[in-house]
């Protein structure tokens, strides 16, 4: 049925969805049932997604985009809809708490700096390119808009309207470090407010903009993100020699990266902006790009894709465990499921034909097929 819905219907619904996304937030509408309000539009985005995630990988034509759709469906389920059932809140450094799906994008909660750690790794594909709310309504809700992403000079310049809310955040965080007791009410509050307000702005101009407005020009996290791709290890190498100016990498990039001109200056895609989609690296006819990151130093790399697939979802359930009980036998299992969980994203194999089989490198992160 998703499959046969033609493109100019499904930017039908997806306008819809999407104003209706935004009017959770804008115009929220209650109802009362047995003496209890209920906000109606309250969070619509935790049924939209996988109702838009169902057509958008029926009609994917590229089988890597559409095994990335089904990862992001996968996190979604894990990271933002099971795991809250379990751990209500998270700490925070000026000793409150916060929910743990919003406390993945609050600035000094235990979330936050662990996602900090994994995007230093791995680069913004940690969060930008696969496991964001913000990510899934994009590629999701409203995909169907891909093709209005404003390209060229004038819209990447726009690129650095983003420092102003990084500055923001990162001012709250030293104000937290200063005064904990009262940065959140002070600070904290106004400025989520002033964020809230942007990001759902953008949802109603994503039809004019393209779905990854807010990516590009005014989400703080991605310019957080954006310095340690800089800093961090991840980068798209080019061998130039091969490049024959095509463009289709620049055609296929939705945060309007100049590719041409990066890799031609400096051998590498090593930006802020690029959020590890892959797109530029899957589409490019000559295999002109390859991603790498710090698991290319690691002897052994090389587990299978379904095997780091298997590990992850077998050991994710495991470190839950702890949460329901505090028995010894319990915290054993989590600590398995730690290492399952970790050998499963790092793509490491030290012994070859063991569990869940490796193969000497002919998968590596680098060397996709």
């Amino acid at each position: 049925m998703f499959s046969k819905i033609p493109f100019n219907k499904a930017k039908i619904f997806s306008v819809l969805a999407l104003l209706w996304i935004a009017s959770g937030y804008f115009l929220p509408i209650d109802i009362t049932i047995n003496g209890r309000e209920f906000q109606i539009n309250a969070y619509p985005e935790f049924y939209l997604i996988p109702i838009f995630a169902i057509w958008r990988i029926r009609t994917e034509k590229d089988p890597f985009q559409k095994r990335r759709v089904l990862w992001m469906m996968g996190l979604f389920a894990i990271f933002f809809v099971t795991m809250p059932l379990f751990i209500r809140s998270v700490p925070l450094l000026d000793g409150s708490n916060a929910p743990l799906v919003a406390s993945y994008h609050m600035v000094g909660s235990v979330s936050f700096f662990l996602f900090f750690i994994a995007v230093f790794l791995f680069g913004k594909r940690a969060d930008c390119g696969w496991n964001c709310t913000c990510v899934f309504t994009r590629e999701t809700v409203a995909w169907a808009f891909r093709d209005k992403t404003r390209k060229g000079a004038f819209w990447w310049n726009l690129r650095h309207l983003k420092w102003i809310l990084f500055l923001t955040v990162w001012g709250f965080f030293i104000y937290m470090l200063i005064d904990p007791m009262n940065a959140g009410t002070a600070f904290g509050k106004p400025m989520y407010q002033v964020i809230y307000t942007i990001y759902y702005l953008s949802i109603l101009l994503i039809p004019f903009t393209g779905h990854r407005n807010y990516c590009r020009w005014g989400c703080p996290w991605s310019a957080t993100w954006g310095v340690l791709n800089i800093l961090g290890t991840f980068r798209i190498a080019a061998d130039t020699t091969k490049c024959t100016k095509c463009g289709i990498c620049e055609k296929e990039c939705d945060m309007g990266v100049p590719i041409r001109n990066l890799i031609f200056e400096t051998g590498r895609i090593k930006t802020v902006e690029c959020m590890g989609c892959e797109r530029c690296v899957r589409k490019c006819p000559k295999g002109v790009l390859t991603i790498q990151d710090f698991r290319d130093q690691i002897p052994g790399f090389g587990l299978l894709p379904f095997s780091r697939m298997v590990r992850i979802v077998i050991g994710l359930p495991l470190i839950l465990l702890p949460f329901i009980s505090n028995h010894s036998i319990l915290l054993f299992l989590a600590l398995l499921g730690v290492l399952l969980v970790l050998s499963g994203i790092l793509g490491y194999c030290p012994i070859e034909n063991t569990f869940l089989k490796c193969t000497p490198n002919v998968f590596k992160w680098t060397k996709r097929t």
